[in-house]
């Protein structure tokens, strides 16, 4: 067998030598199997057309047997029949009968003869390919012999590849013993060179990068400290939009009870006329007319709303702790219950907190919890508290007041917000 390692560098010359080595025995011994497979096969179809063929030629010839052994009987029978006494005429058929299967039987012998002439020449076909058989054994018996002289070759040049491949990994060895002595050379001179410079460039880099990393952090703190800020700002615009909204239906609401109350004013005085007018035709004694009008001028005053009713339902809810429509949340200071506007009323908004925690604690630290109040809302799905002072008849006089608010909370830009009657307000201490 070859002892070559394919782990070993090779030179061309010899990668090539053992590629067309190797190509030859695989090739032969390729040939060789397929003619051994070749000649197998047909042998085996000669075996089996052999054997059909001695199978044939035993019937044909138990059948001549058989065929002469009645000629023999038949000759026999007539014979007698001749010596003997001239047969009756039933007897004469007989013979008539006897002789006409002697003549078919005489016909068949060359039928016969024929057919043994073909066999014959078939077993001579098989002797010729038997005999083919046996050249090309022999051709292949000869290219065995070529394998095994080749096979003997190729490991004679495997043997002189495995000492030059020793060869060469002998100096593949030395090779990298000096490639490791350079290369740690080499490791141990930009290792002193980089300590030199890192002496001198170490310092001034540490520097810049604590600069850099304070700049980021100063960044990161006013960028998150100006995104606090607009959300507290988003925060107080949603809540005035809601509060104009809400002031909005207030107004509306307040209107259409002006209404009503007028409504009711101008029917109870329509009806004070018409029972004065009914008084009147009464004393001037009892006209058509008056008796007329007395019936059907001016409607059932009972089937009319009194004007106490509708203004009833305009007015506060009559919540304990409200407060009238002239009466603000700065009057309720002295209980400092949970109160609900009786009316629209102009406060501040200064800040807005998702807990209510918080915003008691921004109320305590900047000194107002006795005068704040907290209203609660929803924004982004949460509570949202805002925190609420002062008490304003209008919009103008809460502009003032901003104003002239200390700097810390004038910095959180509070706004003016008109608060519509029902709002729920909440003392911050």
């Amino acid at each position: 067998m070859l002892d070559l390692r394919s782990h070993r560098e090779v030179t061309p010359a010899s990668a090539g030598d053992a590629a067309s080595a190797g190509d030859g025995p695989a090739s032969a011994r390729d040939d060789k199997a397929q003619a051994e497979t070749a000649v197998a096969a047909e042998v085996s179809r000669l075996d089996a057309t052999l054997r059909r063929l001695r199978e044939r030629i035993a019937d044909l010839h138990a059948l001549q047997l058989d065929q002469e052994e009645s000629g023999a009987v038949l000759a026999n029978r007539v014979g007698a029949l001749e010596c003997a006494a001239p047969p009756p005429p039933a007897a004469t058929g007989d013979v008539a009968a006897l002789m006409q299967r002697v003549e078919d039987i005489a016909g068949t012998q060359p039928a016969l003869a024929d057919e043994t002439a073909s066999l014959a020449q078939g077993l001579g076909e098989v002797r010729d390919a038997l005999a083919v058989l046996r050249r090309r054994l022999e051709a292949v018996a000869g290219r065995v012999d070529s394998v095994a002289a080749l096979e003997r070759r190729l490991e004679s040049i495997g043997g002189q590849l495995n000492a030059r491949i020793d060869g060469l990994e002998q100096d593949i060895e030395d090779g990298r013993a000096r490639a490791v002595q350079l290369h740690s050379a080499h490791s141990l001179a930009v290792e002193a060179r980089l300590r030199r410079q890192t002496w001198r460039l170490g310092v001034p880099l540490v520097l810049v990068g604590l600069g850099a990393l304070a700049l980021s952090a100063g960044a990161w703190w006013s960028g998150h400290q100006r995104s606090d800020q607009n959300d507290r700002r988003l925060a107080q615009l949603a809540a005035q939009l809601e509060t104009d909204r809400e002031a909005g239906a207030s107004r509306f609401a307040g209107a259409i009870a002006g209404l009503t109350d007028r409504v009711a004013g101008l029917e109870q005085q329509g009806v004070q006329l018409a029972q004065g007018l009914q008084q009147g035709l009464d004393a001037a004694g009892g006209s058509p007319t008056g008796q007329l009008m007395g019936a059907g001028a001016m409607p059932d005053a009972a089937q009319r709303a009194p004007a106490s009713a509708l203004t009833a339902l305009a007015g506060p809810a009559g919540v304990p702790g409200s407060l009238g429509t002239s009466a603000g949340p700065q009057s309720a200071n002295r209980a400092r219950q949970p109160l609900r506007l009786a009316a629209p009323r102009w406060m501040i908004q200064l800040i807005g907190f998702f807990e209510a925690d918080q915003a008691r604690a921004f109320t305590t630290a900047n000194g107002i919890a006795e005068s704040a109040w907290l209203r609660m809302s929803r924004y982004r799905g949460r509570n949202w508290h805002t925190v609420l002072t002062g008490d304003f008849p209008d919009r103008a006089s809460a502009l003032a007041a901003i104003d002239s608010l200390p700097a810390a909370l004038g910095e959180l830009r509070p706004i003016a917000r008109l608060l519509p009657a029902g709002t729920r307000l909440e003392p911050a201490n």
